[in-house]
């Protein structure tokens, strides 16, 4: 995509995340024709409004081989950003992502806190 292309679609879509997008569709390589189990930050408790969240959602998807992987969103530039547009780096440039032996979405929901929690300390 070229900065024109960023900018135009930047001008018609508002709400576009380009670095969501990405990643989202990276794990529909993995993943193919799943719709993940998500979990969203409330907007108001985000770090970047003064709030104590420093990580804006979750999605836990399904593998074939009986596990669930979960994986973040809030680690890397996800939202327009023109400065940082052709970089090299975005933020730090990671996401985290954890593998769990588990039942039920449910029941992978410490792996959420304790991910939340080491992004936390990341930005302190």
């Amino acid at each position: 995509m070229t900065l024109d292309e960023y900018k135009n679609q930047a001008s018609e879509q508002e709400d576009w995340a380009p670095g969501w997008d990405a990643i989202d569709q990276e794990f529909e390589k993995l993943y193919p024709k799943q719709i993940p189990v998500h979990y969203g930050t409330e907007m108001h408790k985000r770090a970047i409004f003064g709030g104590d969240e420093h990580l804006d959602g979750y999605s836990i998807y399904q593998s074939p081989n009986g596990y669930k992987h979960l994986l973040t969103y809030g680690m890397t530039e996800l939202y327009l950003e023109m400065e940082s547009f052709g970089g090299e780096w975005s933020r730090w440039g990671y996401e985290m992502t954890i593998k769990l032996k588990e039942e039920s979405v449910e029941s992978c929901l410490w792996a959420i806190n304790m991910l939340s929690n080491l992004a936390r300390y990341t930005y302190i």
